[in-house]
């Protein structure tokens, strides 16, 4: 079963990428075996196959006064994508400048869900520079623990990729979840047995909170002064920590 979703990524309709399939497994065909193939309405397919072969998605030839379409090729498709990306990186200056104007109007945001929470941790270090720190208290919520850790590791390596500075303070009863990460040298955490706050995240001037219960959420708060405030929390945490540090 394929997923069509990824066509339909590239800007194709229902229908196209119905008759875009039908095509690649029909080889060369008349629109009549198309819409047999397809089971698709006489009227959809001759609109669609008008669009696709627009897109240059698919051609035709004629024969006998007859339309013959075949789908283009499969590796075709990647270069709609690449002309998306290109496309995409050229508007995002303009997007990131409307995004910096609103964050003065909007200082918080609420993220729900896994892939909720998943686009909060990306734009919380979208903006960070190798050398940026990056501090976090972590999780402490019971039964979930191994699926919180499994999630953050993905993390790991966005981070590390980005040169960021990373230090943590964790519950020490969970340290061996920590455990594993042990060979990538790049995150730096220390466990204490005193009552933690929340899960969150401080990064620049965000201070992101997590709530991992039957739907994760997180929720972000753009501020510079909340930001300085509770790096200085961290920082006074971080010190009366057992100096003992685990490297991950």
């Amino acid at each position: 079963m394929i997923d069509t979703s990824l066509l339909e990524y590239i800007g194709l309709t229902n229908a196209e990428v119905k008759i875009y399939l039908s095509l690649l497994e029909l080889g060369p065909a008349k629109a009549g075996a198309i819409i047999t193939k397809s089971k698709l309405q006489s009227s959809v397919v001759h609109a669609s196959l008008h669009k696709l072969i627009q897109k240059g998605i698919i051609s035709f030839v004629i024969k006998s006064k007859i339309r013959i379409y075949q789908a283009s090729d499969p590796r075709f498709l990647l270069e709609l994508i690449d002309d998306k990306r290109k496309d995409f990186e050229n508007l995002l200056p303009t997007l990131l400048e409307k995004q910096n104007a609103g964050l003065v109007r909007n200082e918080s945001k609420i993220y729900v869900g896994y892939k909720g929470v998943s686009t909060l941790l990306i734009e919380l270090i979208a903006d960070g520079i190798p050398g940026d720190e990056f501090l976090f208290i972590g999780a402490d919520v019971e039964n979930m623990q191994e699926d919180i850790q499994k999630y953050y590791e993905k993390y790991d390596k966005k981070r590390k990729e980005k040169g960021l500075i990373v230090k943590g303070v964790a519950p020490k009863r969970w340290e061996r979840f920590f455990s594993h990460r042990l060979d990538q040298k790049h995150l730096n955490v220390r466990f204490s047995d005193m009552l933690l706050p929340p899960n969150m995240s401080i990064f620049r001037n965000k201070v992101a909170f997590f709530s991992w219960d039957d739907q994760p959420t997180g929720y972000m708060i753009y501020s510079e002064h909340l930001a300085e405030k509770f790096r200085l929390y961290f920082d006074m945490l971080w010190k009366s920590v057992d100096t003992k540090t685990t490297k991950i």
